[in-house]
């Protein structure tokens, strides 16, 4: 596995991911929205890793989404007794019922049910998110009920949340680097 963690800018990962799914998105005229909580700037991740499990999740976000629905894709920092950094793929989809939250992660599985029979899929998405993740000492769960939407939630341990002071010169440096 070829590993590489590095300083990611929160923004500039969102808005890659967005960009990666928004031609499917925009087929089915689905909004995305997008919220990056300001203390959540950088994070010390496998960039290429994260922003994959984020595609899977979004890419599952729109097809079990009804056409003219919104999704909303989040960064936030829970500081409780966890502080972790939450990334959330909210949707308005066909939802999971809560005896399939765990199911939905072994390969190869697929829901079976009325709402989802219609959607094509291998069933090793979540199951590779879920091994990424994890991979990142984080945990991926689901909320979810059937018939109301679905929110996955990456939760990635306190440490891979990065302060940074930078100039305005040491900033574009950085983002020249970076393309």
């Amino acid at each position: 596995l070829d590993w590489e963690e590095t300083m990611v800018k929160t923004y500039n990962l969102i808005r890659d991911t967005v960009m990666m799914v928004e031609g499917k998105a925009f087929k089915k005229d689905i909004e995305i929205q997008t919220e990056i909580d300001p203390f959540v700037q950088w994070l010390w991740v496998d960039e290429r890793r994260i922003r994959q499990v984020l595609i899977i999740l979004m890419d599952n976000a729109i097809k079990f989404s009804p056409r003219r629905s919104t999704i909303k894709l989040s960064i936030s920092m829970k500081i409780a007794d966890t502080n972790q950094v939450i990334i959330s793929v909210c949707d308005q989809g066909i939802g999971i019922a809560e005896e399939d939250h765990q199911r939905i992660f072994n390969p190869f599985v697929q829901v079976d049910n009325d709402l989802s029979r219609s959607y094509e899929g291998s069933g090793l998405g979540l199951a590779l998110a879920k091994e990424l993740v994890e991979l990142h000492d984080g945990t991926l769960e689901v909320e979810s009920a059937l018939g109301e939407g679905t929110t996955m939630h990456v939760a990635l341990p306190a440490h891979t949340l990065r302060h940074r002071e930078l100039n305005a010169e040491s900033d574009k440096m950085l983002e020249a680097i970076h393309h």
